[in-house]
């Protein structure tokens, strides 16, 4: 074999060991994304603004400390998730005026103003702290963001700010939104899971 052969050889080797192990890291990321969850769709590599902010936020959200605290704002040591759901509304009010936006869920509650961020965030950490899965869902697109929580070994939508449970269709069919990209943030992990909000 000659010289140039063997370079050509030892190039397409190189290509077949490339595609190769492209191949094995996207089925691992799969795999990956619906062992956590029969909604998981796949793991989410890149970096958009608003999945590194959510990300960011869905890590801090992990806190025991931050845990601890949230429930010693509540006047109970048992809360099922749609009572949850009622306290956040006791004691947050949703408003489109001009505000300071919150991220953390104490500065959240102790300013009682919000939008669907602030909602989701505090919720997301309430069911935290009472021993619930949960995950925030954000429509990258769409301006808007909300929850899912993990009832019977299931992902169930959870909107806090409309205070709708299970109908994850809403968005396209009553709000005729463009579902583009929905990812959820559960600690350090993203997942997309867009086509859980379309109607097929």
């Amino acid at each position: 074999m000659s010289a140039e052969e063997k370079m050509y050889d030892r190039a397409l080797r190189l290509m077949y060991l490339k595609a190769v192990f492209l191949i094995a890291a996207l089925l691992a990321s799969f795999a990956v994304g619906y062992s956590l969850g029969n909604q998981a769709q796949g793991v989410v590599y890149y970096e958009h603004p608003d999945i590194a902010y959510h990300r960011k936020i869905a890590q801090s959200l992990t806190s025991q400390t931050l845990q601890g605290e949230l429930k010693e704002q509540l006047d109970s040591t048992e809360y099922s998730y749609l009572e949850l759901l009622d306290w956040e509304h006791s004691r947050l009010n949703y408003t489109e005026e001009n505000i300071p936006r919150h991220d953390t869920p104490l500065e959240i509650l102790n300013f009682g103003r919000g939008r669907c961020g602030e909602f989701s965030i505090l919720y997301n950490a309430l069911c935290l702290a009472y021993g619930y899965r949960s995950q925030l869902v954000v429509d990258v697109y769409g301006d808007h963001v909300w929850t899912e929580v993990i009832l019977n070994g299931s992902w169930i939508h959870v909107d806090p700010t409309e205070r709708v449970v299970d109908d994850p269709f809403m968005y396209q069919r009553d709000w005729h939104k463009d579902v583009r990209l929905v990812c959820a943030f559960e600690g350090s992990l993203v997942l997309d899971v867009t086509q859980n909000y379309r109607i097929h």
